[in-house]
């Protein structure tokens, strides 16, 4: 899993692979960065690689961990598009207060439609991962089985592909984090001062 970072100032979302030689953000040249996914997050995932590969248990609790995951990612994803425009102050109760009413994977993902003008599969599909919606489709189907105690039959998914789905999961939404944080006031201030003063 590639290890990404995020920008303190200006909240772009870059791999490790991506930083400047001298460690400076390529958007702003700040130097300061934070972990990205939250320690959270990264535990969710990372948990995936500590069970068996070949076990009906270790489909079950990646299915699981890496759902939550996803769903963490999405909020944080649809929280910056809510207010990409708005001060922290007014949008913060708001936006708390959507996604509290609006949990879940399909009702986040309507959100995702309607804050970001699109599908999530379109703007998926933009960036190059046609499949990604079928694959995360099976992770949740398992995990709904398996909730539900319908153990029988569970498609087995292999450690290299949820390893996969992984790396994928974290391009993609980095990168929808900085299309839409490069819309926010906050980053077009932190990259080019001299056109709001």
């Amino acid at each position: 899993m590639e290890k990404y970072y995020q920008c303190q100032k200006c909240y772009q979302i870059l791999p490790i692979s991506q930083l400047v030689e001298n460690k400076e953000c390529k958007y702003c040249a700040s130097k300061k960065f934070d972990i990205w996914p939250s320690s959270e997050i990264q535990e969710l995932f990372n948990a995936v690689d500590k069970f068996e590969e070949e076990t009906l248990e270790y489909n079950i609790i990646a299915s699981v961990f890496i759902s939550s995951a996803l769903e963490l990612l999405l909020e944080k994803l649809i929280y910056i598009m809510a207010i990409e425009d708005l001060s922290y102050e007014q949008a913060d109760h708001l936006v708390e207060c959507v996604l509290d009413t609006n949990q879940g994977r399909s009702r986040r993902l309507n959100l995702f439609k309607y804050f970001g003008y699109g599908s999530f599969n379109d703007h998926v599909s933009k960036i190059g991962y046609k499949k990604y919606m079928k694959k995360w489709e099976k992770i949740i189907n398992i995990r709904n089985k398996s909730v539900h105690g319908e153990v029988k039959n569970l498609e087995k998914l292999s450690k290299n592909f949820l390893n996969n789905f992984i790396d994928e999961s974290l391009d993609i939404f980095s990168t929808l984090n900085n299309i839409y944080n490069e819309e926010s006031f906050t980053f077009k201030y932190s990259v080019n001062k001299n056109s709001y003063i």
